[in-house]
Parts: C-alpha cells; sequence; structure tokens
C-alpha cells in the first residue's frame, strides 16, 4: 500500500511493543498496577528497553513529529492478550 502512495507522502511507524502484555502496560495512569501484579522477566526486559515506561516512550516520540514529519492519524494493534475483554474499547480510547 505505502508503494503505491505519490512519492511526496511518507508514512512513519513508532513501533513501541512488548510481547505478550495487557494494553494495561500503556495506561498512563495504572501501569505500574499491572507490572506489580507480576510480569515475566523477559517482558520486564522489553519495558525497560522503553526507559520502564513504554506508554511514555510512545508519547515522547510522536511529541517530535511536529518537527519531523505531519502526523495524520494513528493505528493500534495490541494483539491478542485482551481477547473477549468487554472493557478493552473503553481502555483503547483511555489511551
Amino acid at each position: 500500500m505505502v508503494a503505491n502512495l505519490p512519492s511526496n507522502i511518507k508514512v512513519g511507524v513508532i513501533n513501541v511493543s512488548v510481547a505478550g502484555c495487557d494494553i494495561a502496560l500503556y495506561d498512563k495512569n495504572n501501569y505500574q498496577t499491572y507490572v506489580s501484579s507480576g510480569l515475566a522477566s523477559w517482558m520486564l526486559d522489553i519495558k525497560n528497553g522503553y526507559d520502564g515506561n513504554p506508554y511514555k516512550y510512545l508519547v515522547d516520540i510522536a511529541k517530535l513529529a511536529p518537527e519531523r514529519w505531519c502526523h495524520q492519524g494513528h493505528t493500534l494493534h495490541q494483539g491478542e492478550t485482551n481477547t473477549g475483554d468487554e472493557t478493552w474499547p473503553a481502555k483503547v480510547k483511555g489511551l
């Protein structure tokens, strides 16, 4: 799809991913509660690669947008951890 865009249109990707995590890891106000619930050590290692706070890392990079690109929208792919969670749409909206 991107290859077929006009040359003046650029698409950027900010990849902030922690395999297997619940969307709660990206809750700016309550992520520490999720982290303290007992994440696997490999998940903690990935989280720590984002300065310990994946949500803040994502926001900090997105704030660079006016300097580097024109932000027109975003896409979220969270994976399978919250399958069947009826509160998931509200959690996404909270992000």
